[in-house]
């Protein structure tokens, strides 16, 4: 995993949460419809911090074109929502706690010892908010 990758990730999965907004059905249509919107912005913000640490470290961020042939080349397997598809309560928690769960094994990995310690911390923090939502938040959901 490299930030460039995590900054794919983090577009895809960015994309997936506005899919859930989109295409949320049920009866806890009002809970997923906000929840994935928090989500959607979250990731707007880390997907800017993660872009931002790339530029202060040398590396160029990738646009949608380069994301989508970065993805398509990596090992990594994406979760890639369809858009015609609705989604209901079980497959939106099960869908976000895999991504979450992704995110946060990725970046486990780009921290090491090396790591400068503003890049350490940013990503620290993200894996904490994200481990709350996966094995907190969203295992007890709104009775909407």
């Amino acid at each position: 995993m490299d930030l460039k990758l995590l900054l794919c990730m983090f577009l895809v999965y960015q994309h997936n949460f506005k899919v859930l907004h989109w295409k949320a059905k049920g009866h806890a249509f009002n809970y997923m419809h906000d929840l994935a919107n928090t989500y959607y912005l979250k990731l707007e913000t880390d997907a800017d911090t993660i872009a931002e640490i790339c530029i202060s470290l040398g590396i160029d961020p990738v646009s949608y074109m380069e994301c989508a042939e970065t993805i398509s080349s990596s090992e990594m397997k994406f979760l890639v929502l369809s858009a015609n598809t609705d989604y209901e309560i079980e497959t939106f928690l099960s869908n976000s706690i895999l991504m979450f769960n992704n995110m946060i094994e990725s970046m486990e990995t780009l921290i090491t010892p090396d790591s400068p310690i503003g890049v350490k911390v940013e990503l620290e923090n993200m894996i904490a908010y994200y481990y709350k939502q996966a094995n907190f938040i969203l295992k007890r959901p709104s009775e909407d």
